[in-house]
């Protein structure tokens, strides 16, 4: 393997790295202080819980809560930033904003939704279309895989509920693949 390739692979771990680290931070710091957690959650059709879209999904209940997404996310993340062509940056910004805005419109009422599963399902169901897209079967069998780590932690470890509103995460992350579809296509790297 050559040092170009070794950097890619270096690179893609590093950004999933840093993001589900500041994620840990931000967990260590609110259990180390009586901080409410609720209070930056995204609470469903109420002005004060429009704040929870932009800082929900880094804010978990305690670390067991992070534990179970932590690991699916930095996963889903190295390799979207692996592939190179799915311009993650924007595509992160893109579905963080959307799953947000979904729980948000169509979470119940009086819910408080904290975390980053729905993000983990936003990235699945985008990384498994644009791999259907695209033919590329091991980020497609990465994203499977992935998905299904994520769902027997969601299963078998107590933590808070997962609620549907979350699972829209699949489909806006496939939604969002198929428009971007043309340039998924037009940006092929070399494995």
């Amino acid at each position: 393997m050559g040092r170009f390739a070794a950097r890619i692979y270096f690179d893609a771990f590093e950004h999933g790295l840093k993001l589900v680290g500041f994620m840990t931070l931000v967990v260590l710091l609110i259990t180390a202080t009586p901080f409410d957690a609720t209070r930056l959650a995204v609470v469903p059709r109420t002005v004060g819980g429009l704040t929870g879209v932009l800082i929900g999904p880094m804010v978990h209940a305690n670390v067991l809560h992070l534990a179970v997404v932590a690991l699916p996310l930095f996963a889903l993340l190295s390799i979207s930033f692996w592939s190179r062509r799915h311009r993650t940056g924007p595509m992160l910004g893109m579905l963080w904003l959307a799953t947000g805005a979904s729980a948000w419109l169509v979470g119940p009422t009086g819910g408080h939704h904290l975390g980053a599963s729905a993000l983990v399902t936003a990235f699945v169901g985008y990384l498994m279309t644009g791999a259907w897209i695209t033919g590329r079967r091991q980020v497609f069998l990465g994203a499977v895989v992935c998905g299904g780590l994520a769902m027997v932690a969601w299963i078998l470890l107590p933590q808070p509920t997962l609620l549907w509103a979350e699972l829209l995460g699949y489909p806006i992350g496939g939604v969002a693949a198929l428009l971007n579809r043309g340039r998924l296509k037009a940006r092929a790297v070399p494995i």
